[in-house]
């Protein structure tokens, strides 16, 4: 017999655990790269294909974890020109990727057991 409930024994935080900013700009790759990798909360800089003479970098951040206003001041500081910062969201094809590849330390970790529910055999 079904009881009617349904419980979801991972979160969301396990697939998207980061926050992630979109950044192109001109300046030294290197430098730039090696510059937004130390700010505080930045986990990973990703090197994409840019143009034009513009670097373009996807920076992942803790989650609830906003670096653009770092990135920015970063960028003036260095005199680098910012063309563009946005924050974007992870594919599908990526949250699958991380499952897959085993990223995520939560999803070796055993799922926690529903609560017991017991129906009332003589409903009154």
């Amino acid at each position: 017999m079904c009881s009617g409930l349904l419980y979801a024994s991972t979160s969301a935080v396990q697939f998207f655990p980061t926050a992630r900013v979109e950044v192109e700009l001109v300046g030294p790759t290197a430098a730039v790269q090696e510059g937004m990798a130390s700010i505080a909360g930045v986990v990973r800089v990703e090197s994409v294909a840019g143009a034009n003479g513009a670097s373009r970098f996807v920076v992942e951040s803790a989650r609830g974890r906003d670096v653009r206003g770092e990135i920015f001041q970063l960028a003036a500081q260095q005199k680098w020109g910012l063309l563009e910062l946005k924050q974007v969201g992870m594919t599908l094809e990526e949250v699958f990727m991380r499952i897959v590849a085993g990223e995520e330390s939560d999803a070796a970790a055993p799922a926690p057991e529903p609560p017991a529910i017991e129906a009332e055999a003589n409903a009154s």
